[in-house]
């Protein structure tokens, strides 16, 4: 009996300790993987805390672009054939309070009034536009045109007061080297003030978001509709001011640009 139990002992002992080290094994692949997934998230972590946090790369110097724009829509005439429902719209930023699309579009190519409150309003006075075209792309949405309208709206403003500053530093130079204000300068004053300052008018145009990089006869009927919008739109500008025309296209709105250009 002694040798038969030790016999099984013997047995079972080689094949509990076999069982063991498998055991142990797999317990210790699974522990460093585990521990190898712990330490990649701890580092990722870290690197994103530290590239989000205010300190990484010092302050914050980008310019945030705030937007406030408004899309008047343009009454299209039955010379402008439009089977597909296309639609034009004039993109003004910020628009003034008490202002409507008709008052913008009556407008176009006119210069505007002065404010009288101070405000590089002598400047504003010799302001006249450019119609600019935006053109979406395939899939495109007219309102894309917010970005470059408001941009260039804040552009000109700067260039606005910059100008006004300059004359109101002149004005406090003559002043202080004269002692009053000398009635010979008004005329080279007036000439700094009439200093003209660019502006654009941005219309951008609606094609229903059509995938037009998959169909030609899209293109054409875009291109037809562009030239035809065009032609109408330098029409609302008056006989006397310039007839320069800027078409941005997106995407595939700059095919239909080139194409409208070919028919001019």
């Amino acid at each position: 009996r002694v040798r038969g139990i030790g016999a099984v002992a013997a047995y079972g002992g080689p094949a509990f300790v076999r069982r063991r080290g498998r055991f142990g094994m797999a317990n210790l692949a699974k522990l460093t993987a585990f521990s190898l997934a712990v330490a990649f998230a701890v580092v990722w972590a870290y690197g994103v805390f530290h590239v989000l946090s205010p300190s990484f790369g010092g302050p914050n110097q980008c310019e945030m672009s705030y937007m406030r724009p408004s899309y008047l829509a343009v009454p299209l005439p039955p010379s402008v054939k439009n089977h597909r429902g296309y639609e034009l719209f004039l993109y003004r930023e910020a628009m003034p309070a008490g202002s409507s699309g008709q008052t913008e579009l009556d407008g176009l190519g006119k210069p505007i009034a002065d404010d009288g409150d101070g405000t590089f309003g002598k400047f504003k006075s010799h302001r006249f536009g450019t119609p600019v075209f935006f053109l979406p792309g395939n899939g495109g949405s007219y309102k894309q045109v917010r970005s470059l309208g408001a941009e260039t709206q804040r552009m000109r403003d700067a260039r606005l007061k910059v100008l006004d500053n300059e004359r109101r530093e002149k004005e406090r130079q003559e002043r202080h080297s004269d002692g009053d204000e000398n009635p010979a300068d008004g005329e080279s004053r007036t000439q700094r003030d009439g200093e003209s300052v660019p502006s654009l008018d941005w219309f951008s145009l609606s094609f229903n978001q059509e995938l037009c990089a998959f169909h030609a006869g899209l293109l054409k009927t875009q291109t037809e509709f562009t030239f035809a919008v065009i032609k109408h739109v330098l029409s609302l500008y008056p006989k006397d001011t310039q007839r320069h025309v800027i078409i941005v296209g997106h995407s595939m709105g700059g095919i239909v640009g080139r194409a409208a250009g070919l028919e001019m």
